[in-house]
Order: structure tokens, then sequence, then C-alpha cells
């Protein structure tokens, strides 16, 4: 716990600290001190300090697939349930589902597999929510004061592959990675009417694929200094493609949480 609330505290002044001491870096940039040459791969690869947590701030977009449930019926303008409710304009077309997505998710890494990588159990846990206000015209372009709205909250228990064995041996600052296991979607909406239930839970699968740029060639000696206060051995930027596949896993769920979503962030080892 005490190493998840540091990474908490630290996570948003990272990017900050690297980026501003690059420009000074920049202005004394030299051949020898190209990040590229193998007598700098300990500013990237070999840390003073162990090695063992991740912590990732997500930021995303969310396209929930609850209209894409077997079964669903149009309604009488020709829209499926969600879209009718959430994604219509005022005069009744169809618009675009993304919702924005943010989340955090903490990586356990303590086995390393030789000229591979690092491998271990990752918990995420993220946030996505979209309200509108109450339609009630046959042709939805009637609307009340009542808002209506729709929180989704996924997370998941995955294995993380991370191939960082290419930065640790040779300085190059891509670490690209792999996750795969189980997805939980809770969701909550209000209002409902009397007799039905205003929250649930929808189980899936869940897969994402991914690459880290590390950020510590950007200035060597402050990342040096980060890691011996803070124990912070290497702060990335990442972006990745993740598959919420939460669809009830062969079971009736009450609804389809799931989405194909692309996700950037920010992420610290510890």
């Amino acid at each position: 716990m005490k190493r998840l609330l540091r990474a908490s505290l630290v996570a948003s002044a990272v990017a900050a600290l690297l980026a501003s001491a690059a420009p000074a870096r920049a202005q004394t940039h030299s051949p020898s001190t190209d990040w590229r040459r193998l007598d700098r791969t300990e500013s990237l690869g070999k840390t003073s300090s162990t090695q063992q947590f991740t912590f990732e701030l997500r930021f995303g977009q969310y396209s929930p697939e609850v209209d894409s449930k077997p079964g669903l019926g149009k309604d009488s303008t020709g829209h499926l349930p969600y879209q009718a409710v959430f994604n219509l304009d005022e005069n009744g077309d169809a618009l675009s589902n993304d919702q924005l997505y943010i989340g955090v998710e903490l990586d356990y890494l303590p086995f390393r597999i030789p000229y591979i990588g690092a491998l271990g159990p990752g918990l995420g846990w993220g946030y996505t929510h979209t309200s509108a206000l109450a339609k009630y015209s046959a042709d939805r372009t009637k609307v009340s004061t009542t808002s209506t709205a729709f929180t989704i909250l996924p997370m998941h228990l995955s294995a993380v592959l991370r191939f960082d064995e290419l930065m640790r041996r040779t300085g190059v600052p891509i670490v690209p990675y792999g996750k795969l296991g189980l997805g939980l979607g809770i969701w909550t909406a209000s209002p409902v009417p009397r007799g039905f239930s205003g929250t649930g839970a929808t189980w899936g699968l869940h897969f994402a694929a991914g690459v880290m740029l590390a950020l510590n060639f950007l200035d060597p000696r402050s990342s040096a200094r980060l890691d011996e206060t803070t124990g912070v051995n290497h702060a990335y930027v990442f972006g990745e493609i993740m598959r919420a596949n939460l669809n009830g896993l062969a079971a009736t769920p009450t609804y389809y949480l799931g989405s194909t979503s692309w996700v950037a962030g920010l992420a610290i080892d510890l």
C-alpha cells in the first residue's frame, strides 16, 4: 500500500520533471552523450533500486456495446435502446457513443524470463459515464428536464508480460507488452422505474497490447536522482489497444458492457 500511495503522489510529477530537464540537457548535447551508446544503458535498463511494480494512469475512449446484445429490438424510430436514450441529437439523428475513459492499474512483476522480460499479475480499475435528458416523444425529439445517467466501472485481473529485455540490455527505450485475463464491468443507472434494479455486473475477458516509451533518456542524471529519492526506476508514456470483452462468458448478462478502446497514459516502475 505504501508503494501504491507513493506512486499516486509522484506519477503526475514525473513527466513534468523529465520534460523540464530535457531542454537543459539539449543545450549541452554532444555525440558522447547520445542515448544510443551502449555505455549509457545503465540509465535505462540497470537500476540501483529493486523493480517489481508498475503503476499506470490511463485515459482513452470507451464505446459501450450495450446495443450489441442479441435479441434487442429497435424502437419505432429505428434505434436500439442505448442509442435511443444516450446517443441521439435534438433532431433524433444518431451520434457516436464514444465516452471518456479514465483508469488506474497496478502490475506486480516478480518473475523474469531470460531474454524476454517481466511477468506477473495486473489489477486495473476504470470509469466511464454518460448522461442525457430523458426523451419522451415517439420520435425522440422532445426531452424532459430529468437526466438519465449510466456509469460503467470496467475492471480486470490479468497476466502481464512486458518485453523489456531489449531496453535493459541495449538501452533502446521501447518496451512492448501484452495483457490477458478476466474482466468485470459494474454498471449503475439512474433513475430506474420502481421494481427494477439500478445496478448490476457483467463478467468477460480482457485483452490488451501496447508499447511503452521510457523517458529516462531525456535526462539520465535527473532520472537517477528520482530513483534515489522516490524509488521510481523508469517513467514511461504508453499507448495500447484494449479489448474489454464483457459479454457474460456465455451466461445471460443484464448488459453487454464491453468496448474496443485506444488508451494512452503515464506509467512508472517502482
